[in-house]
């Protein structure tokens, strides 16, 4: 006869390498919704602890059951987890802290956070931002728009360095506080670029983090005087089939669900839905 399924503890990891010991093979299950957890914690894998980070287990029973991180400025991400496995990580917060002004994740996971860290006269919840997860197993079709695609070099960086900046606006999501250096990194990790007859970039998509077996596209961007030529798409489309050819499993992307276009696209190049995300903010009343 079974036990019953005993309260969810919370465990703090002292650095990220102890939580992926613990949480990698949980995490992995659903590699690729928890591509952001995996992709970040491999990044960071081998760097200082840094005490103003959170890194999380949910533990029920002797076994994993949920993860969280927090790595300021951003707001804790949370796993996949049952919902009490949520409400524990929600208390966790609330009375041990530290206190947190948002939450990031799959969408009922995350409702059930706010439900639970949010108290009544004391804060506001206002959805951000409802996204789509999407994942691609196969390289998609060519592109059929007449476009010029190449790798994005280093010396594209200060033209990359506006097309982020353009994604952050559109998104309405802050930058990376030094956007040049970011632009760097983009273009180390294997950036598409569409360029115009000046050999210069007006379309961006790139590789956000990697995990184990799989990679996530992000950003994606193009200028407004340049949009509705399907160029997107191209590097969209250029920037997967190089993944799949270098051995990944498969690619996932995030994409706004208010942005019809883009959900349209995307599903055309061959990547399918797999849930729902949300990003909720919490203000103080």
């Amino acid at each position: 006869m079974s036990r019953p399924p005993e309260t969810p503890t919370i465990v703090r990891h002292a650095s990220v390498r102890e939580f992926l010991d613990r949480a990698s093979d949980y995490l992995g299950e659903r590699e690729t919704e928890h591509n952001l957890l995996l992709g970040v914690a491999l990044a960071l894998r081998d760097r200082e602890p840094d005490d103003a980070q959170v890194w999380l287990t949910v533990e029920q029973n002797a076994a994993v059951v949920g993860a969280v991180m927090r790595t300021p400025p951003h707001r804790p991400a949370l796993s996949r987890m049952p919902a009490d496995a949520a409400s524990a990580v929600a208390g966790h917060f609330r009375t041990i802290g530290p206190p947190v002004s948002g939450v990031f994740g799959p969408a009922e996971e995350v409702r059930q956070f706010s439900d639970d860290y949010c108290e009544p006269g004391l804060h506001q919840t206002r959805l951000k931002l409802r996204l789509w997860l999407y994942r691609c197993d196969s390289p998609p079709p060519a592109p059929t728009v007449e476009v010029t695609l190449r790798s994005a070099v280093r010396g594209d960086q200060d033209q990359v360095r506006e097309l982020l900046a353009g994604f952050h606006r559109d998104e309405v999501s802050p930058p990376p506080e030094d956007l040049q250096a970011e632009a760097g990194r983009v273009i180390e990790r294997g950036a598409v670029v569409a360029v115009d007859n000046a050999d210069q970039p007006v379309c961006l998509a790139a590789i956000a983090r990697r995990s184990p077996t799989g990679v996530v596209v992000a950003p994606v961007f193009t200028v407004t005087e340049q949009r509705r030529r399907g160029l997107a798409s191209a590097c969209v489309a250029e920037l997967t089939r190089r993944q799949f050819d270098q051995g990944v499993s498969f690619c996932c992307l995030f994409a706004n669900q208010q942005n019809e276009t883009a959900n349209s696209v995307y599903q055309k190049l061959g990547y399918s839905r797999v849930c729902e995300f949300e990003w909720w903010e919490f203000d103080d009343v």
